[in-house]
């Protein structure tokens, strides 16, 4: 028996695989014409699926830490920061906050890292959502700031 509350695209075997896959067919597509060097997420629900997607599209990691979450780490992001570009990988979209805070995060760490202007940070380039119902809001919400994929 499998239980999960809403990362049953993750626990499924043959639904992630598929997934998992098709991820990378779109995502080395999209890489093509708009090259980018990391794969940002936060949570176990963008974890999930950024790890094995870099693995197998050879991009770096940027982890964004959710405040106050209980974890061993000191730092609020790890990885690539450094990078010029990134997409975002995860779920669903569902408020934005999710979006916002990794975005924020990365600004924030390159300009305290090394004292750049806010403007001069890693650009996102996309957001991949592996389980968004309703896409057409998603696009409503972010005011198409960015392209947004299901995959």
């Amino acid at each position: 028996m499998i239980q999960t509350d809403y990362l049953h695209s993750v626990f499924y075997s043959t639904t992630f695989q598929n997934k998992i896959d098709n991820a990378v067919r779109i995502m080395f597509s999209f890489d093509k014409e708009n090259s980018f060097e990391a794969i940002a997420f936060t949570g176990i629900s963008g974890a999930a699926f950024a790890f094995p997607l870099a693995y197998l599209l050879s991009k770096s990691l940027i982890c964004i830490r959710k405040a106050n979450s209980s974890t061993h780490c000191n730092l609020s992001i790890e990885g690539h920061i450094d990078c010029t570009s990134y997409i975002i990988v995860d779920d669903f979209i569902s408020t934005g906050a999710t979006i916002q805070l990794i975005t924020t995060s990365i600004e924030q760490e390159f300009h305290n890292f090394y004292a750049y202007p806010i403007g001069n940070c890693p650009k996102l380039g996309a957001v991949f959502l592996y389980d968004e119902p309703k896409l057409d809001y998603v696009m409503k919400l972010t005011n198409n700031k960015f392209p947004i994929y299901k995959v």
